[in-house]
């Protein structure tokens, strides 16, 4: 799909067959193909190419990712500018239009010289948010088992069970899991399963027991990469999480620490910055003693919103000045919301302070009770990010009255 609409230096000249592309294909490694990338082929796209753009922008993987980097480049003085009025985009099936929201409104270059105007947005804020909230209200039973079986190995989450267990290495290794799969949102895309198989691999060969272990000794860790280094083979497989060795090695060494820090979320008495979890050493909060161990802000990244998330979901923290800090601002879930009119979700910093910037924006439309989405925050969203289906429900059919229910 996206070899039909890229530019000629970007496709193999088709006089490569037999050995010579068997070679090619060894030679190339993973596509490179990203969202910025595919809106300049779009952009730059000529006749037939053209269709093929529209089919993959509505179709492609990372469609609705391609569509957002358009609109942020701007596209008034390109073929797109027209596109509702044009034969190529009456060519393309009228479902495949409707997945074509994020183009068929202003551009984000024409609403910066015009101010934002609500009322002509392809979704309504409101409008989805309580759409999303139903749907979710009546899915959830269904959906999360399938959920917490892709994140946790045996599907479920260990820490909420362990955390009163007299066994204190069962406990220790549960917290060990929950914070490396915070650690996994700084590695870029990746499937939550992968993550999975990574953990249950570390069970197997029990170097879960060697993470957990207070005054494991360091020999034990090197050995650990000697093992996996010893036992690699061509493909490489879980080098990107083995990569994150340093930071495992961190969280254990202060564990206790960063678990007593998410869970003194309890006695906080006003709203808070998360830094003042993640960074103990110099956060008012433990100034008196009780925590002291190094910064893992960066270690984390928004996986500590995805730590905080997790302990209010099952009830270990009930303080209501986590819940800002709750929605894990993946990329996926900051397009969504960027859809729907929440500023600043694109060019952030401290993206985990998004999470706030959501909540607020969710409270403004839902309220204080709804805003938890029943106590899951952004898992619902994470959920339709990945199903054209649900996008297309609740993104991109915008005509009153016109709403598509053949998705269920």
């Amino acid at each position: 799909m996206r070899a039909a609409f890229a530019p000629t230096e970007a496709v193999l000249d088709p006089t490569y067959e037999g050995s010579s592309l068997d070679f090619f294909e060894l030679c190339r490694g993973t596509l490179a193909a990203n969202a910025k990338r595919m809106a300049e082929w779009v952009i730059v796209a000529e006749g037939k190419q053209r269709h093929d753009a529209l089919v993959y922008l509505a179709d492609g993987r990372l469609g609705v990712e391609v569509q957002n980097a358009i609109c942020l480049r701007g596209y008034q003085d390109t073929w797109l500018a027209q596109l509702r009025s044009s034969t190529v985009f009456r060519e393309i099936s009228v479902s495949q239009q409707h997945r074509l929201a994020q183009l068929l409104g202003p551009s984000r270059e024409t609403l910066a010289q015009t101010g934002p105007d609500r009322s002509k947005r392809a979704v309504s804020p409101g409008d989805t948010l309580h759409r999303i909230h139903a749907w979710w209200s009546q899915e959830r039973v269904r959906r999360m088992p399938d959920y917490l079986c892709r994140v946790y190995p045996g599907g479920i989450p260990d820490v909420c069970v362990a955390d009163g267990a007299n066994d204190g290495q069962t406990r220790d290794k549960a917290w060990v899991v929950l914070f490396f799969l915070g650690m996994t949102y700084t590695m870029g895309r990746a499937k939550y399963e992968a993550h999975r198989n990574f953990l249950a691999e570390c069970e197997r060969k029990k170097w879960l027991d060697v993470f957990a272990a207070e005054d494991a000794d360091p020999s034990s860790w090197l050995a650990i990469l000697d093992q996996y280094n010893e036992a690699r083979d061509d493909d490489n497989r879980f080098l990107q999480w083995m990569k994150q060795f340093v930071g495992i090695r961190a969280v254990s060494r202060h564990l206790n620490d960063y678990r007593d820090a998410f869970l003194s979320i309890d006695r906080f008495t006003k709203p808070f910055r998360l830094t003042a979890v993640t960074m103990p050493r110099v956060s008012p909060v433990f100034d008196r003693g009780g925590v002291d161990a190094p910064s893992i802000a960066r270690i984390l990244g928004i996986g500590a919103c995805f730590v905080v998330r997790e302990l209010v979901r099952l009830g270990m923290v009930r303080n209501g000045f986590a819940y800002p800090h709750c929605y894990v601002p993946t990329l996926r879930v900051r397009q969504l919301f960027d859809a729907l009119g929440c500023d600043d979700m694109i060019d952030t910093n401290l993206r985990w302070e998004v999470s706030r910037t959501i909540d607020t924006f969710v409270r403004n439309y839902l309220g204080e009770e709804e805003a938890t989405f029943n106590y899951d925050f952004d898992i619902p969203f994470q959920i339709i990010a990945e199903s054209p289906e649900l996008r297309h429900r609740f993104f991109a059919d915008t005509t009153p009255g016109s709403e598509d229910d053949s998705d269920y």
